[in-house]
């Protein structure tokens, strides 16, 4: 594993990378390309479930940037320091976006709540991408994990942390982006994480959100429907690298 200088920033490598900082963050790099300066980042949407399960969504949308999947601390078999409190892992959030040049975030349904939880993710990004995730909390949810995850590294104590936090909280969006490109894709056979509500959110009705429903698809909408998925993520990411200027 190399070493990551500590307070740097990582702007752009030529060879796979994988570190963990001294706060026991786990950043696995998953591709290496030098066609465009940006670093994008996956963030597991099951509190507790390894980044891995993410990796045919990076194979798939075969991104012209260096691609990453991030594990906090005593996520999935990132166990290598024990947390007493996982509220820790709202700043390690922030501070390991900063560990990266106004990355892209990529994130996934409960994993998608949490940047929703804190405005001062809107200046630390150049874009973010939601998928199957909600803006306020859904009813009766269901945090069945489903069987395509067997066999992924899996820290139930994160996810039984995560589902009561939602809960007491009684979440519900903390920060709409203002002026951050923003692209939300759902599903309506989505039974874990319903869609609708998310759709018709006025709060989320913004120049700079995009928010589309994969047809046929579910919870993961990356493998039920991946040529709209691609198709989506493509042409988002394309209007901002010309906004960026690449």
């Amino acid at each position: 594993m190399s070493e990551q200088q500590e307070g740097s920033t990582i702007n752009h490598t030529n060879s796979i990378f994988t570190f963990r900082d001294d706060d026991f963050v786990l950043y696995n790099q998953v591709q290496v390309c030098s066609t465009i300066p940006k670093n994008v980042l996956l963030l597991s949407g099951i509190p507790g479930l390894s980044s891995e399960y993410f990796l045919p969504l990076a194979h798939m949308l075969q991104l012209p940037t260096n691609v990453w999947r991030v594990d906090l601390p005593d996520n999935g078999n990132n166990l290598k320091r024990k947390f007493k409190n996982f509220d820790g892992w709202f700043n390690l959030f922030l501070e390991t976006i900063q560990r990266f040049d106004r990355p892209i975030l990529i994130s996934h349904s409960f994993g998608g709540m949490i940047p929703l939880m804190l405005p001062q993710t809107e200046k630390l990004l150049s874009g973010i991408i939601l998928l199957n995730t909600a803006s306020s909390l859904p009813k009766n949810p269901d945090f069945e994990i489903k069987s395509f995850l067997d066999g992924y590294a899996f820290n139930q104590k994160a996810a039984l942390w995560f589902q009561k936090k939602i809960i007491e909280t009684n979440y519900k969006a903390q920060w709409i982006p203002q002026t951050l490109p923003t692209l939300i894709l759902g599903a309506k056979k989505d039974t874990i994480v319903p869609f609708n509500p998310f759709r018709k959110d006025s709060l989320f009705q913004r120049e700079n959100i995009t928010i589309k429903t994969v047809p046929n698809s579910g919870h993961f909408c990356w493998l039920d429907n991946p040529l709209f998925v691609r198709k989506m993520v493509y042409s988002f990411l394309s209007d901002l690298f010309e906004l960026e200027g690449f």
